[in-house]
């Protein structure tokens, strides 16, 4: 067969096929006339001559009529050719181009990809003042001090030479701002009269972050919570810099109550606070 006898299907892009999962070929014509070069096990090949074994005994051979039923016929074998990619280099270097950011404590790219085993995307930032940070996709960047200015953007992509990570043609870039601090105010519920009242958190505050607690004991003429600093009664570790706090606020007269919590830090102090729980019970205490 001359290369004119062949036609050539071509895929858009090139496309990973995985070990574990078996693939077909596919042909479907609404034309009287066409024609494929097929193999019958018993037949004679004016090239090669008796076909004496399947050429591809990990297939079968699928014959139907109406595009939904197929029968087998593990006698008969498509003739075939089945291109493969190959990459050269395995390791490429993209500039993306530049985004303007203002106070940014925080990077994140988001891109659609492909990365078979063994291959990998990573994503370069380049900041104001030359630093470089190196991340994944979807996968977040802590700076350590927020950033003003132009950040260059590169992509690192690495494969092997017949395998590469593949991705649509766009990339964002979202760029956040961590404020200096954050508070939180719980449900408020039931207390009643001479309550002692008590609020558990877990916390996390490096450097000079800092956290405070507060439990309403009155509400104002305005509608508004009136707030009282409680007691710490006991800190316990929790590993990996977090805390257990537990507060107590006693004789609390409020008809009802809620507690609120409130943490100050910044990109190179991120504090952070979880499970925060309060309750309120009668006070057995003069």
């Amino acid at each position: 067969m001359g290369q004119a006898d062949w036609t050539f299907a071509e895929f858009e892009r090139a496309t990973t096929l995985r070990e574990d999962r078996s693939y077909s070929i596919t042909i479907l014509t609404e034309d009287g006339t066409h024609s494929v070069a097929i193999a019958d096990l018993g037949g004679f090949d004016q090239i090669n001559g008796w076909v004496t074994s399947n050429a591809f005994t990990a297939g079968t051979f699928l014959d139907g009529s109406d595009a939904r039923t197929w029968l087998p016929k593990p006698g008969r074998s498509l003739t075939f050719r089945l291109r493969t990619a190959k990459y050269s280099p395995v390791t490429r270097t993209v500039e993306v181009g530049e985004v303007n950011v203002a106070a940014c404590s925080d990077l994140m790219p988001l891109l659609v990809s492909e990365r078979p085993e063994n291959t990998a995307i990573e994503v370069e930032f380049e900041a104001p003042n030359g630093a470089k940070y190196i991340t994944g996709p979807s996968v977040n960047v802590q700076l350590p001090s927020a950033i003003t200015g132009t950040v260059k953007v590169r992509l690192r992509l690495t494969g092997s030479s017949v395998l590469a990570p593949q991705m649509l043609p766009y990339i964002q870039v979202v760029a956040g701002a961590i404020q200096s601090e954050g508070d939180y105010v719980s449900r408020a519920f039931d207390a009643g009269t001479d309550s002692k009242v008590r609020l558990f958190c877990d916390v996390y505050l490096p450097s000079t972050a800092t956290f405070s607690a507060n439990i309403q004991t009155a509400t104002g003429g305005d509608g508004l919570p009136v707030w009282s600093a409680p007691t710490l009664e006991k800190a316990t570790p929790l590993g990996d810099g977090w805390e257990e706090r537990q507060y107590m606020l006693d004789h609390v007269n409020s008809a009802i109550t809620r507690g609120k919590v409130k943490i100050t830090g910044g990109p190179s102090a991120r504090s952070n606070v979880r499970s925060v729980r309060i309750v309120a019970v009668k006070s057995t205490t003069g």
